[in-house]
């Protein structure tokens, strides 16, 4: 069985946020949006976009085994974003019951 774990984010996980929020918007949000709206939103992202909402503990990953395959960015009482590796889709529903029962703030 794979184990599934939500955690708060941490700089280290910069690199991988920005990859799965790539490859979301490039293959899980094609269906969606245009190759080119598309290529508009992810083409200045850059993995210190991401510092400040980790910094701020606004972010979560979920890992399965240990590998992070998804994250969610969350304020008080909003989630802002929630993407999955599309590899990992199934985490999604997961993610998305779990994620504002696991914030610090309560959810």
């Amino acid at each position: 069985m794979d184990k599934f774990n939500i955690r708060t984010a941490t700089i280290e996980d910069a690199d991988i946020i920005h990859d799965i929020h790539t490859q979301a918007a490039r293959i899980t949000c094609a269906e969606s949006y245009s190759k080119a709206q598309i290529d508009v939103w992810i083409k200045k992202r850059k993995p210190a976009g991401y510092y400040e909402g980790i910094n701020k503990k606004e972010m979560f990953v979920a890992e399965v085994d240990g590998l992070v395959v998804g994250f969610g960015h969350a304020n008080p009482g909003v989630i802002l974003a929630i993407f999955v590796h599309p590899d990992f889709q199934r985490a999604q529903t997961k993610l998305s019951l779990k994620l504002p029962m696991n914030a610090p703030f309560g959810g």
